[in-house]
């Protein structure tokens, strides 16, 4: 049975990552200590994520948690009636032109929706133009009014030093820039530049040996340099 205060979090609180649900990711190595890599080995990613025990009341706490991510697609799939991916191929994909992907699904038939969707290089960027382009693509609206201007408002200052937190985006500013970054595992990038009109990604899977060499900051000045 889901603890009562999990019952009591909104939508909100699971985009902006504070349900309250203890959650050890960013703290942990990956390995079986940490809670997603337990999920991931779990038959049902959901069902796990609603398991775990609460740390902290909703919206009280931010605590990077890939499980809210994956409830995500649960909620999609109650209020709609159809998978995320169903969904977002008639309302997203479609209107953009991106027919190149592949979503990878859970034991539960879910789509992997904190972690598993794979598209190529333009495509992504193709969602960081609707946000930059307040989400309107050709002259059609696909973006409720004002959702790309909430989604990308720092609901959370100061998280993990220069970082603020939005609706799954994080939020920083180089030299007085606001940036707005999807920052994917293994160093995958989707980074929005709104006041320079640009857009800049990186596919990569930087997860194997040592530490891997940083990327952001140089290819932040990259794209800050050429947009000038």
């Amino acid at each position: 049975k889901t603890e009562p205060r999990l019952q009591r979090a909104t939508l909100e609180d699971l985009l902006t990552m504070r349900s309250g649900i203890e959650w050890h990711e960013s703290d942990r190595p990956l390995d079986d200590t940490n809670t997603t890599v337990q999920l991931e080995k779990s038959n049902d990613w959901i069902q796990f994520t609603l398991d775990q025990p609460m740390d902290a009341d909703p919206g009280t706490k931010w605590s990077y948690n890939s499980g809210g991510s994956q409830l995500l697609s649960g909620i999609i799939r109650a209020a709609t009636g159809r998978f995320i991916d169903e969904y977002a191929r008639d309302t997203l994909f479609g209107p953009l032109g991106i027919r190149d992907l592949h979503w990878k699904r859970t034991p539960t038939g879910h789509p992997d929706t904190e972690g598993g969707l794979y598209l190529t290089a333009p495509d992504l960027a193709k969602i960081g133009l609707l946000y930059l382009r307040d989400g309107e693509w050709d002259g059609v609206r696909i973006l409720p009014p004002g959702w790309t201007r909430q989604a990308t408002r720092r609901h959370l200052a100061g998280l993990a030093g220069r970082w603020d937190y939005g609706y799954q985006w994080w939020i920083t500013s180089r030299g007085g820039v606001e940036i707005w970054a999807g920052r994917g595992f293994g160093g995958q990038l989707l980074l929005v530049v709104p006041s320079r009109n640009v857009v800049g990604v990186v596919q990569a899977w930087n997860i194997f040996g040592g530490r891997p060499k940083p990327i952001f900051e140089p290819f932040v000045a990259a794209l800050l340099s050429t947009a000038e």
